[in-house]
C-alpha cells in the first residue's frame, strides 16, 4: 500500500490549515485575510504587507483601540 493512500491520511483543500487556525482561535480573521493575501502577493511591497498584517499590526490597533474606548467610557 502507498503511505500517501493509506486509508488515516487525507488530502487537505486549500486553505484548509488557515480555516483550522482560525476556527481555533490561533489566527483571528484579520489574520487569516493576510494569509491569502501574503500567498497570492506579487510584490515585495505587497508580502510585507500581509505579512505585517499576519503578524497582527492591525489587530493590535484595534486591540488598543478598544482598550482606550474602554477607559474612556469608564470616566
Amino acid at each position: 500500500m502507498d503511505v500517501l493512500t493509506a486509508p488515516f491520511f487525507s488530502y487537505v483543500l486549500s486553505g484548509e490549515f488557515t480555516l483550522r487556525a482560525f476556527l481555533n482561535g490561533h489566527l483571528d480573521l484579520s489574520q487569516a485575510e493576510n494569509v491569502g493575501k501574503l500567498i497570492s502577493s506579487k510584490s515585495v511591497a505587497a508580502a510585507d504587507a500581509a505579512l505585517a498584517g499576519i503578524q497582527g499590526g492591525f489587530s493590535a490597533l484595534v486591540k488598543s483601540l478598544r482598550t482606550l474606548h474602554r477607559v474612556a467610557c469608564r470616566n
